[in-house]
């Protein structure tokens, strides 16, 4: 288990039931308290090249994952996607971690040594 002083996390077990939008109201209160915020995505990927947990067609977020986890970090606020909504609202930096379920720990390590290093 990681574990992390200051860190709130915001999850479900479903799409479209206002995470993002909790977690931006909280970044809008916070932000500006002098405390530096980092906002982090987290998608976990059953399998590469399995069927859309979403249904459909999908959008490309599991089936374009090279290696086990992908690390990106937003830096446009205006991009439209979650991330860049958290930018938007009041976060420093912002990271999308994409993974893959079964490597979660090497994932957020990995994470926790990228938004370490900045």
């Amino acid at each position: 288990m990681i574990r992390l002083d200051g860190m709130l996390m915001i999850g479900s077990a479903g799409a479209n039931v206002g995470k993002t939008e909790l977690a931006c109201a909280i970044l809008r209160r916070f932000s500006g308290s002098g405390e530096e915020i980092v906002g982090i995505k987290v998608t976990t990927i059953n399998e590469k090249d399995g069927q859309c947990p979403r249904g459909g067609e999908g959008c490309g977020v599991c089936s374009s994952l090279e290696g086990v986890y992908l690390i990106t970090q937003e830096t446009d606020p205006a991009s439209g996607k979650d991330t860049a909504r958290l930018l938007a609202a009041g976060a420093d930096r912002v990271y999308w971690l994409r993974v893959l379920r079964a490597y979660i720990e090497e994932g957020l390590a990995a994470l926790l040594d990228a938004v370490g290093s900045e």
